[in-house]
């Protein structure tokens, strides 16, 4: 078994001991189609979906401690084919970030009793489980060693949960503001790709030691 698992992803080389889950659920409202001069003929999706979101509201809204709890992201909607037709079908794409021990399954749960009474469909696409080790772990303290930067806990996901089922040794640590992540002209600045590389180096000497 590998020393420890080091995942580079953006942390400002502070060392992340803890990240969110990540759950992507698409959910749907169904409606009625009809000629737009008469609606009253139809059932609108849209309007459906407007009042699903409404439901949501709470579980939208931003947390006070952002890497603690659960946050909930309608990212896409997609309704309607034409502009003369009342829209039979309303699809909204919702991101779901939530931390350890809290699961996929759990989160959609939730989401399902603040919307019950409703009809709708929910399809959980896409999942990927909250990571959280100790800070204490022979791979952190070698880290902090090394020289890295102080503790941290992040908001986003990696493959740090992946690689923690095979080996319980991993942490996230790598060059990149996480503030960056997604914004246009992202970059990383290059005093801290070359502090990576002597941090990372130095890393690896001590575990092979």
């Amino acid at each position: 078994m590998a020393k420890g698992i080091l995942v580079g992803e953006p942390t400002d080389l502070r060392v992340a001991w803890k990240e969110k889950g990540v759950s992507r659920l698409a959910l749907t409202a169904h409606g009625i189609a009809a000629h737009a001069s008469m609606p009253w003929k139809g059932d609108n999706a849209i309007m459906h979906m407007t009042h699903l979101l409404d439901r949501l509201a709470p579980m939208l809204r931003v947390p006070e401690g952002p890497t603690d709890d659960l946050t909930l992201v309608v990212s896409t909607i997609n309704g309607g084919t034409r502009n003369n037709i009342v829209p039979e079908r309303c699809e909204a794409q919702l991101n779901a970030r939530y931390p350890y021990p809290l699961t996929a399954r759990e989160v959609r749960e939730r989401i399902m009793r603040t919307l019950e009474g409703e009809t709708y469909d929910i399809v959980m696409q896409y999942e990927l489980p909250a990571f959280e080790t100790s800070p204490d772990t022979s791979l952190i303290q070698e880290l902090l060693a090394c020289g890295a930067g102080e503790l941290t806990t992040v908001p986003y996901a990696t493959e740090a949960a992946v690689y923690s089922a095979i080996n319980p040794l991993v942490a996230v640590c790598g060059p990149g503001s996480p503030g960056m992540a997604h914004t246009k002209d992202e970059y990383v600045e290059r005093y801290q790709l070359e502090s990576a590389y002597r941090l990372y180096c130095d890393l690896a000497r001590k575990l092979q030691g």
